[in-house]
């Protein structure tokens, strides 16, 4: 059975649009409507100005607000500075885990 699903979205088409392109919002609703835990991770955030990322999650947030679509699991990640990975893992393991309640 699929426990989670991970949707990986490029920081800088976030803070392009200040949302999720259609594509991204079209995958999003589809794994959102599975039994399957949904993540949303943000890669790539390294590549934005100042390199921390911290200016996505106030566009997220907002986006989030204004769309009335809810994201329970998110992560802004980014490979260079490790940003997020331990997050990230954390969202792995736990849709592994068989401790986990939803299985």
């Amino acid at each position: 059975a699929l426990r989670g699903i991970f949707h990986l979205v490029s920081a800088q088409a976030l803070m392009s649009n200040n949302c999720l392109t259609d594509v991204d919002l079209e995958i999003a609703e589809i794994a959102m409507a599975t039994d399957a835990e949904y993540t949303l991770v943000i890669t790539k955030a390294d590549l934005l100005p100042g390199g921390t990322g911290k200016q996505v999650y106030p566009v997220l947030r907002k986006w989030m607000q204004e769309s009335n679509f809810a994201v329970k699991h998110y992560a802004v990640t980014s490979s260079m500075s490790k940003l997020g990975h331990g997050m990230l893992w954390k969202r792995l393991w736990l849709s592994l885990s068989k401790a986990n309640q939803r299985w």
